[in-house]
């Protein structure tokens, strides 16, 4: 069985940042040094480059109520 793994809004935000520092680096090189998929890095790129640099994360929980 696999396990779903999380990362910190910290780790989230030092990822987009270290992707920007390396412009030298493809997408791929970038989340195959930091453990990541392509896709995850694609989407909090995105998410902070929409949201001046921040990545929220919402955590785990039962969010029907909100």
């Amino acid at each position: 069985m696999s396990q779903k793994r999380t990362s910190t809004q910290k780790f989230k935000e030092e990822a987009v940042r270290y992707r920007k520092d390396h412009p030298e680096l493809s997408l791929q090189k970038v989340a195959s040094n930091l453990g990541i998929s392509i896709s995850a890095l694609r989407r909090w790129t995105d998410i902070a480059g929409s949201n001046n640099g921040v990545v929220e994360t919402r955590g785990s929980g039962n969010y029907e109520s909100e």
